[in-house]
């Protein structure tokens, strides 16, 4: 029996050293076959045009033409998936978010100089990162920024909306955010984030969305379109209070893996003894708030799953289910287009 092709990578960074790091990572992994490395975006081109990849590692700051440059242009022509593989600095997450925008799937961050602990993660998460890369859908710049036209439905109401997210999921949850209108629904988010990421995401988002977008503070009370972001580091619950909802921000070990914890936050959420709010879990490489989502699910809320290729049927289930709630069975998989299209619509009671 032929065993199955690996998918084909070909690797775009300026810097020897990680060309060497990564390609050496890809191919002990044993799951992807690097069939080129590439210092700058014009030996890029001519590698992908020559070898057909299945999908590309980028950095941003390349000589002779910025990776943003490139990545608009390859989307344009020749759309594969790219993972960014950027530094986090400030400028470095800004840059980020705008690849997201363009037509990148996801993203990792280099590694302090010498750290050893942060080449295994940039490794772990490459790898993974790439499997997901390589079973989506790429869609150029255009195309990620408008809804299917689905239809999309369940109630017009929610008390509140939880959001959560691990690694991953990103651009995901920067096209929902966008979607969401100065009356929708009150919003809590949960995504496990480097610290600088969220402080540029949050200025991006206060930027291009109507509702108000800011971190939550502990005792934060849930209010109509605003949406309150769990600090790096910090669990994010709720809890109950005369008004409504509020915020509880706590330390503690992290969960998964992560702090924030998105299975944290869901888990507060079925605790308040109320159904009428549903939890959206976008696509991740870690484990983390899938089982705090079939939790929400067997509470009676509803529980939405990010998955880039809902079928028909997953589709059109939720959009009955508008009319019938009896027939709401299971946890729903939407598109993050269709999702966004439809707590666009979804306002407090």
């Amino acid at each position: 029996m032929v065993a199955p092709s690996k998918p084909r990578v070909v690797i775009v960074d300026d810097s020897a050293v990680m060309r060497k790091l990564l390609e050496a990572g890809l191919s002990q992994s044993g799951r992807f076959d690097v069939v080129g490395t590439a210092r700058d975006p014009y030996e890029a081109w001519e590698l992908i045009k020559t070898l057909a990849p299945d999908a590309i590692t980028l950095d941003v700051q390349m000589p002779r033409m910025d990776g943003l440059v490139f990545l608009e242009r390859l989307m344009h022509q020749r759309p594969l998936p790219v993972v960014m593989v950027s530094a986090l600095t400030q400028n470095g997450c800004e840059a980020t978010l705008r690849a997201l925008e363009l037509g990148a799937v996801d993203f990792v961050g280099k590694p302090p100089i010498g750290s050893v602990d942060g080449t295994a993660i940039l490794l772990s998460e490459i790898v993974a990162k790439l499997q997901r890369a390589v079973s989506t859908q790429v869609n150029p710049k255009l195309a990620t920024e408008h809804g299917t036209g689905a239809a999309v439905g369940y109630a017009r109401h929610a008390r509140f909306i939880a959001i959560g997210g691990n690694s991953g999921g990103i651009d995901a949850l920067r096209r929902i955010l966008k979607a969401l209108t100065a009356s929708c629904s009150p919003v809590v988010v949960s995504h496990f984030l480097p610290n600088s990421m969220v402080q540029a995401m949050l200025i991006q988002m206060q930027r291009q969305s109507s509702a108000q977008i800011r971190l939550a503070q502990h005792g934060d009370e849930l209010r109509s379109g605003t949406v309150l972001w769990a600090p790096f580091d910090k669990h994010l619950g709720l809890r109950k209070t005369i008004q409504g909802y509020a915020v509880e921000l706590m330390g503690g070990d992290a969960i998964n893996g992560c702090r924030p914890s998105v299975d944290h936050l869901f888990r507060s959420c079925v605790m308040l003894e109320e159904r009428q709010f549903l939890a959206v879990l976008l696509d991740g490489v870690g484990v983390d708030g899938q089982s705090g989502l079939k939790h929400v699910e067997a509470h009676g809320a509803l529980a939405i799953l990010q998955r880039e290729r809902p079928s028909a049927h997953e589709v059109q289930r939720l959009a009955e289910s508008a009319v019938r709630e009896q027939d709401r069975q299971g946890i729903q998989r939407l598109s993050a287009n269709d999702i966004a299209a439809y707590l666009a619509r979804v306002s407090a009671a």
